[in-house]
């Protein structure tokens, strides 16, 4: 009788000339994208963060929407409003049209300026 030597061969999707379907940890640790870092010289402040709900043909969609100030607390201020399905997506879109659309409010000896009348 003859012994015949088996060899097992493992099939991997490289070996067939495919893309492999998981991800090595080592490969998407490069890939990861830098955390960013938001302009120091304004303060953001959320007002206040709401969810909304549509009712539509399949159900319920729900939605949040976020009030945001931001201010440079030197005379500079922005407010809008963000929708988005998450909340923190609702913050990020506020904050940016916030950006976009700043005002100049004078500021005399560190406090708003107002109009006073008196009579004696």
């Amino acid at each position: 009788m003859s012994e015949v030597n088996e060899v097992k061969v493992e099939k991997t999707p490289e070996s067939q000339g495919r893309k492999p379907f998981f991800k090595d940890k080592q490969k998407s640790d490069k890939r990861e994208r830098p955390v960013r870092r938001e302009d120091s010289e304004f303060d953001k402040t959320v007002v206040c963060v709401r969810r909304v709900t549509k009712v539509v043909k399949g159900g319920r969609t729900l939605r949040f929407s976020a009030l945001v100030v931001v201010g440079d607390k030197k005379g500079r201020v922005g407010i809008a409003i963000g929708k988005a399905k998450e909340v923190s997506g609702a913050i990020e879109k506020a904050t940016t049209m916030a950006k976009k659309n700043l005002i100049n409010v004078p500021i005399v000896d560190g406090s708003l300026v107002n109009s006073q009348q008196q009579t004696f």
